[in-house]
């Protein structure tokens, strides 16, 4: 792993997390995808790690209203957690509620996920 992409990951999500508390969920976005490239790359899909950034950027994308990309990147991240950190984890459950709420919305605006 090369120092860049160590940096790289310790320093966007929260980079990120700032601009989306501020509501540039545009440039948070942009932000959070570049963290989720990054701990791939150095963590893989399936880690906590990733996980964790998976569901911040799905909440990011569920508040644009972008509920198709939100969904596909919640499943994503219920399947990063339960091989992580297991079916019982908080953090599994809230990737599941997430990917419910999703479903939900989507089924009420419509929209086939």
């Amino acid at each position: 792993m090369t120092l860049v992409l160590l940096l790289a990951c310790m320093h966007a999500p929260p980079v990120a997390s700032v601009l989306y508390r501020q509501g540039q969920l545009p440039k948070a976005k942009a932000a959070y995808e570049r963290a989720l490239a990054v701990k791939i790359t150095v963590h893989g899909e399936q880690s906590a790690s990733t996980a964790d950034t998976m569901y911040n950027l799905a909440m990011l994308l569920r508040d644009q209203n972008a509920l198709t990309e939100a969904t596909i990147l919640a499943r994503r991240c219920v399947a990063a957690s339960e091989a992580s950190l297991g079916a019982a984890n908080p953090r599994t459950a809230d990737a599941r509620t997430l990917l419910e709420a999703l479903a939900r919305e989507g089924r009420e605006a419509g929209v086939r996920i």
